[in-house]
């Protein structure tokens, strides 16, 4: 099933999502402070996408593509809440993060996901990520996506 993936475009609906997608993130759970830092700035320098279902959020992703020199985008934040899953919203908002970054001129997208994350790391093989660099807690993944 398709579902309609809609840019969030303002402060207050940038805020009220990840509100309520902070259950789905460990990064989101910090604080209200913390969310309303990252709406501002993902506001003011990149994207965020969003999956409504059953009148709240079911998933979002949020992007930077605004690295003009090496024209890799950045993929901040990808989530879906857990009764959402299996549904293919993960996929779908992937997908048009891509599409997305490729009307910026972006060649590849980048992410970082923590060791611990099997899900996250076996969503990111299945979708053609591969493990690029690593620190002590996280992997870098990277996915050429001119193709």
């Amino acid at each position: 099933m398709e579902y309609t993936v809609i840019k969030i475009e303002d402060f207050d609906s940038a805020v009220l999502l990840l509100d309520e997608m902070s259950s789905c993130l460990r990064s989101l759970s910090v604080g209200p402070d913390y969310r309303r830092t990252m709406a501002e700035k993902f506001l003011k320098y990149g994207t965020i996408l969003a999956v409504r279902k059953n009148g709240c959020y079911a998933g979002f992703s949020a992007f930077y593509a605004n690295d003009t020199e090496n024209l890799i985008a950045f993929l901040s934040m990808i989530a879906v809440k857990k009764d959402f899953r299996g549904l293919s919203i993960g996929r779908q908002l992937l997908e048009k993060t891509i599409d997305a970054a490729k009307q910026n001129n972006m060649k590849k997208l980048k992410l970082e996901v923590a060791r611990d994350n099997a899900g996250a790391i076996r969503f990111y093989h299945n979708n053609g990520f591969e493990i690029c660099s690593e620190t002590e807690k996280s992997f870098f993944m990277i996915k050429n996506i001119t193709e």
